[in-house]
């Protein structure tokens, strides 16, 4: 309301692509104009009342307290120097009814996109790199908000099959606690049983009526990654134009809850469109900049997926080495107690030396080996069943291979910056083809490039539900 004509067109637009009822292009019955509408309601909702603000000290910022991954991230690779502290510290929300309780493991969520969308602080254009390419800005709240959503979610996810493998070697704890005070086991197995309904119900939160949290960050990612190459192409006049392929209006969510309505890549486009052509001529000064500006994407990416190889990498081997340490200790544990039982019972000779120092600990021996032998593998598997649902392993190799190509795609970002600066030099022809066509060829690549590692990403996660306990 109030926009232009223009505006008012682009969203009448958005809302027929996106909640149409009428037959499309392919003949398919575009009927799900409500459940859209209700999915969609769902991506708004995450950002108008989920996605909170927290104030910690004098710094507030948009936050969750979904700590248990982070936690354990931190915990597991704090000693390696891949990982630094992820919370803002005791931080209190802004607003709701538990405003005043200070929470210790609040983890930000909305990052500065600066360096993300092209303008590295660190290079003398930098203004004019900013001016170049300003005409990306319908889309950059659109991403904010996307990342916001997604990175909210995401902690949620993970945190909750985190939270919910621990808590079930935690069950086995309590059940196995009653060997030290018998007297206590009404209240053991009462903690065993808050212990396995806490899980079960972390494993069913937000999964029902369509509110499937697992499904929602997916959704949100795929929002803010496809706008995240839109906002490249952008520059060069390119968005708005990716084609979508021929999709099912809605389709079976994996066997994993009721069929979903398909809506995310119809509205990434739709927003993708908002974004004015470039202004100005396309010389080659104004090539070398969007170039650059190109390349310190790519860079920032590079950054990333690296150092994300090498922290998952780290992460799953170290996971492994913590299940296999659980493991050892346990059978340390029962195998001393199985010398102390053949002294005890005199299998092993005559040693009264060792059974006057063994008489008052025997006991205490027994009671821990039963309770380790059950809690140390339990605790393995939990950690191995993080490890698995996971799958660091593979999203680590993943990051090396797209590694591996934005090394090349950041050469070519270079070459074409170089060959600007002297075309600009020389006074060529400003709108040389090939100038603009290998810089067009160098955004839609990178764009396929990070196209095809989310592809990736969401393949293997969307098979990958919270677990049950």
């Amino acid at each position: 309301p109030g926009g232009s004509g223009m505006d008012r067109a682009i969203t009448e637009a958005v809302r027929n692509v996106l909640l149409g009822d009428c037959d499309d292009e392919h003949g398919a019955t575009a009927g799900h104009g409500p459940t859209r509408a209700t999915a969609i309601g769902h991506y708004a909702d995450d950002d108008r009342e989920r996605v909170r603000e927290w104030r910690a000290r004098k710094k507030q910022c948009k936050g969750t307290a979904a700590a248990p991954y982070s936690l354990l991230l931190w915990l597991v690779l704090c000693r390696t120097g891949l990982r630094s502290w992820p919370f803002l510290g005791w931080a209190r929300p802004t607003e709701g009814r538990l405003r005043w309780l200070p929470r210790p493991f609040v983890a930000p969520i909305e990052y500065d996109f600066t360096a993300k969308c092209g303008s590295n602080r660190n290079d003398p254009d930098r203004a004019a790199i900013a001016e170049a390419t300003t005409n990306d800005a319908p889309l950059q709240t659109h991403t904010v908000r996307a990342d916001a959503i997604a990175t909210r979610l995401g902690h949620l996810y993970r945190s909750t099959y985190v939270a919910i493998f621990l808590l079930a070697a935690l069950a086995v704890g309590f059940a196995l606690a009653f060997i030290f005070n018998k007297d206590f086991k009404p209240a053991f197995v009462l903690g065993e049983l808050i212990v396995l309904a806490i899980a079960f119900g972390l494993s069913r939160s937000g999964s029902s009526s369509g509110r499937n949290r697992h499904q929602r960050w997916l959704d949100a990612r795929l929002v803010a990654e496809s706008l995240r190459g839109e906002q490249l192409a952008s520059w060069a006049g390119l968005s708005g134009r990716r084609v979508i392929e021929s999709q099912p209006e809605a389709e079976d969510d994996d066997g994993h809850g009721e069929p979903r309505v398909i809506w995310t890549p119809f509205f990434a486009n739709a927003v993708s469109a908002l974004p004015d052509l470039p202004r100005g001529t396309m010389d080659a000064p104004r090539i070398g900049l969007l170039a650059r500006a190109t390349g310190n994407v790519i860079d920032d990416q590079l950054v990333y997926h690296r150092t994300n190889a090498r922290r998952l990498g780290k992460f799953h081997h170290l996971l492994d080495v913590w299940g296999l340490t659980a493991i050892i200790v346990s059978g340390a544990i029962s195998l001393l107690y199985l010398v102390a039982a053949a002294v005890e019972h005199g299998w092993l000779g005559d040693y009264d030396c060792f059974v006057g120092w063994l008489e008052p600990h025997y006991n205490f021996l027994s009671g821990l080996a039963a309770f380790a032998g059950g809690v140390g593998p339990a605790f393995a598997a939990a950690l191995m069943g993080i490890r698995y649902h996971g799958d660091f392993e593979r999203f680590a190799n993943r990051s090396k291979q797209t590694a591996q190509v934005l090394e090349g795609l950041a050469g070519r970002a270079k070459a074409v910056a170089g060959r600007a600066g002297r075309a600009a030099e020389k006074q060529a022809d400003a709108a040389t083809p090939p100038l603009f066509e290998e810089l067009s060829a160098l955004i839609l690549d990178t764009q396929a490039t990070l196209d095809e590692d989310l592809d990736d990403w969401r393949f293997a996660y969307t098979a990958r539900p919270v677990p049950m306990p």
